[in-house]
């Protein structure tokens, strides 16, 4: 073999001498282009990060969130519209109002009752999924307030079922 054959060229660059290097030789692709595929970023929360190695989990904010954690944050809000809801319930049967500012609210109107306190939950809710891996007290993190939050509002509901029944 002599030293002027293709054999000799280093990979990935052309070959000296006049021998056709890789860039001259056809592609050897198979299957459909990825970059052609459609991009769907809600595709992430269902399915999970786009990296499978897990990177420090102080890092602050990040761009893909755990589905759970979005699940649960949704959950929550379901929860605060119920409890909405069943609050009129009961204060349609008699009962008050605990919460100063709600009751005030409810002195303005049903309407700003109702879109005050889902407003003010969704974005107290998004604050909490944006600072997810803060840490609030020692090492209270920010994702276990939301944790707490949801039982919070579940036990809320279970509450003012007990009360209606």
């Amino acid at each position: 073999m002599t030293p002027f054959s293709n054999r000799f060229a280093i990979r990935g660059r052309p070959a000296l001498w006049g021998v056709p290097g890789p860039a001259a030789q056809p592609a050897r692709r198979n299957g459909a282009d990825r970059r052609r595929r459609g991009f769907s970023p809600l595709r992430y929360w269902f399915y999970g990060q786009r990296r499978r190695a897990r990177r420090r989990e102080d890092q602050g904010y990040v761009d893909v969130y755990d589905p759970l954690v979005v699940g649960v944050c949704l959950a929550t809000l379901v929860l605060s519209c119920l409890d909405a809801y069943l609050t009129l319930l009961l204060i349609s049967n008699g009962a008050r109002e605990l919460n100063p500012l709600m009751g005030v609210l409810l002195s303005h109107g049903l309407g700003l009752f109702i879109n005050l306190k889902i407003a003010l939950t969704a974005i107290g809710l998004l604050i909490l999924i944006l600072h997810k891996n803060f840490r609030v007290v020692g090492q209270v993190r920010v994702l276990h307030l939301k944790y707490a939050l949801f039982g919070f509002y579940a036990l809320l509901v279970a509450y003012e079922l007990m009360l209606l029944a």
